[in-house]
């Protein structure tokens, strides 16, 4: 009997495994547009040394079930509704360190994969997604205050969008820099040029780190608008992630006409004791 192996799915087969995510689109588009976000950055030249795809048995392509690790985030998925082979391929991971399941899909798995490991949960946060496809997206209508203009981010943003992100984290800052560097963004400006909303698009293609200089002012909904329209235009649908709390944004996404298509769950775990074992 074959032991189960955590291995590497080299970089040349990136473009055969995210096309097995073209099925029923755009049900798995977030799995295709996590690995097409990669094969741009490594089309332009980054290093993605601290990027790892990995699957069960070298197998990616029987199911598609791969776990992702970019830095401290982790993003899972599989074709396979019973999970079987997602709950091994875990069972594999080296859960000495911390990883944030960035909009996960399986939290029973997870969360039982944490209890098999005795891993402390650290951060747990519910979300909905609202959605827009592409066709609705590209064509909204936005309207900016007099003297104001949407324009790309510069890296040096970074700093300030940071200091307002509620979710900042030691090294979070280059984060948003790298996001802003690599991925496509937007800004909202007054007319003397200062910052006054923003938005880029995540790993997964997500609509990410919205966020305003000054609330109760409507940017936030512009923003949103400007951004998803964007998105749009580039032929992209639109989804953004918002924690089950955060009542004053899921009503502006109600408002702006989004809609709810599926949850997910972010979750943490503290690293594992290294003289602990699996049960």
């Amino acid at each position: 009997m074959m032991v189960d192996q955590l291995l590497e799915i080299s970089p040349r087969d990136w473009k055969e495994w995210r096309d097995l995510y073209k099925t029923d689109w755009p049900r798995h588009e977030v799995s295709y547009n996590l690995i097409q976000n990669y094969i741009d950055w490594m089309g332009h030249g980054v290093d993605l040394k601290e990027v790892v795809a990995y699957s069960l048995n070298g197998e990616w392509a029987k199911d598609g079930t791969y776990i992702l690790i970019d830095r401290s985030e982790m993003f899972m998925y599989s074709l396979d509704s019973t999970l079987a082979r997602l709950r091994r391929l875990l069972m594999l991971v080296d859960w000495t360190r911390s990883y944030l399941v960035n909009m996960g899909l399986y939290r029973s798995l997870v969360i039982e994969i944490y209890q098999m490991f005795n891993l402390d949960i650290v951060f747990d946060k519910h979300t909905f997604i609202y959605y827009v496809p592409h066709e609705d997206a590209r064509k909204l209508d936005v309207v900016l205050p007099a003297g104001f203009k949407f324009a790309p981010l510069e890296p040096v943003d970074a700093v300030f969008i940071n200091s307002e992100w509620p979710h900042k984290y030691p090294g979070s800052e280059a984060f948003v820099e790298r996001l802003i560097r690599r991925n496509v963004n937007l800004g909202l400006f007054d007319a003397s040029g200062k910052l006054m909303a923003w938005c880029m698009r995540v790993q997964h293609g997500a609509m990410g780190m919205l966020g305003v200089a000054y609330p109760r002012r409507g940017y936030g909904s512009i923003m949103a608008l400007g951004f998803a329209r964007k998105l749009g235009e580039l032929g992209h649908n639109c989804y953004a992630s918002v924690i089950a709390p955060n009542e004053p944004s899921r009503r502006m996404f109600d408002k702006l006409g989004f809609q709810v298509k599926w949850t997910t769950d972010w979750l943490r775990n503290g690293p594992r004791n290294t003289f602990s074992s699996a049960q």
